[in-house]
């Protein structure tokens, strides 16, 4: 007499940071999993993410499993070039799995960032950027483009959409 429902993926979350009128992430989480959200994908980096997986493991708040991102590339704000490689392997050694894109220096950024991010299994994800383009970031590693970006510009071009539809 009952139902057995999937649990629900939000993959582009912002956990709260502050609480504002009572209502914080622990407020956040609970709501997110009492309404069937198993899992989580945080977008931006939180300054205590320590503090919130222990107390998830320590079940002293309810909420879905979350999977955080590092600090976010942006093209003002971002590892120098040389230390990707470095950066690749301590965000992938210290557990996490995708790593979010708000903007891009330029295409080499591009191209050393997806050589090391593919060679330690570190999905790129977020934005697409201007200086790279939407084919080349998917064959570069994107798992996830947020927010469709890219896309749109391709109605227009029938046979380029088809490609691009093909390479996602």
């Amino acid at each position: 007499g009952g139902y057995l429902l999937p649990g629900l993926w939000d993959m582009h979350t912002h956990l709260p940071k502050k609480k504002k009128n009572d209502f914080g992430y622990e407020q956040y989480l609970a709501l997110n999993f009492l309404s069937g959200v198993t899992n989580i994908r945080n977008m931006r980096s939180f300054d205590s993410i320590s503090h919130v997986t222990r107390k998830i493991e320590n079940k002293s708040i309810l909420s879905p499993n979350i999977y955080f991102t590092p600090p976010p590339i942006t093209k003002n704000n971002h590892p120098s070039i040389d230390s990707i490689q470095f950066y690749t392997k301590k965000y992938t050694s210290e557990g996490f799995k995708h790593w979010k894109i708000l903007g891009l220096p330029n295409k080499d950024y591009f191209d050393t960032l997806a050589k090391y991010t593919k060679e330690h299994q570190l999905k790129l994800v977020g934005h697409i950027s201007k200086s790279v383009g939407i084919k080349e970031s998917i064959m570069g590693g994107y798992s996830c483009i947020e927010h469709l970006q890219g896309y749109n510009k391709l109605l227009s071009d029938t046979l380029m959409f088809e490609e691009i539809i093909q390479l996602t």
